[in-house]
C-alpha cells in the first residue's frame, strides 16, 4: 500500500510538471489534453479521451494557467456523475497531440505496474473540458 501511495504521489506530481514547448508569446492556441482520476483506496483509475481546448492559454514557460481549474471539473464530473468522491485528478497536456499520446501510454503502464487493474475510458460524449477563464476577462 505504501508502494501504491508514493507511485501514485509521483504520478500526480508528474502532472505538475508536464511542459509544452517554450513560448514566446501570450497568445492563445490550441492544445490537447487528457485528465486521470485516481485513488489509493481502490484499483479503477478513469481516464478521459484525449480532447482538443482551443484558445488554451500557456504562459512562456509552457505551463497552463490556472491548470487546478481543469482537474477540478474532472474530479467534479466524478463526484456528481459518477458519485466518486474520494478521487484525485490531474491533467496532461501538450501543444503536439502525439507527445501527448506517448505520454497517455505512459502513465497508463505506471499506473498498470502500480497495481490498478481496471481503467475506465470516459469518452467525449460524457465529458469535455471546458476553457477556463478567470472572472473579469
Amino acid at each position: 500500500m505504501i508502494k501504491r501511495a508514493i507511485i501514485t504521489a509521483a504520478i500526480i506530481t508528474a502532472a505538475a510538471g508536464i511542459s509544452a514547448a517554450d513560448r514566446k508569446d501570450d497568445a492563445p492556441r490550441q492544445a490537447y489534453i487528457f485528465g486521470v482520476g485516481i485513488s489509493m483506496t481502490d484499483s479503477t483509475a478513469f481516464f478521459t479521451d484525449i480532447q482538443t481546448v482551443d484558445s488554451l492559454y500557456l504562459n512562456k514557460e509552457g505551463f497552463v494557467d490556472h491548470e487546478s481549474e481543469y482537474s477540478l471539473q474532472l474530479k467534479l464530473y466524478l463526484s456528481n456523475r459518477l458519485n466518486m468522491h474520494d478521487k484525485t485528478c490531474a491533467v496532461f497536456y501538450d501543444s503536439d497531440a502525439k507527445d501527448l499520446q506517448k505520454e497517455y501510454d505512459k502513465v497508463t503502464s505506471k499506473l498498470k505496474s502500480s497495481g490498478y487493474k481496471d481503467f475506465v475510458t470516459i469518452g467525449k460524449d460524457d465529458f469535455t473540458f471546458t476553457l477556463y477563464r478567470p472572472s473579469g476577462e
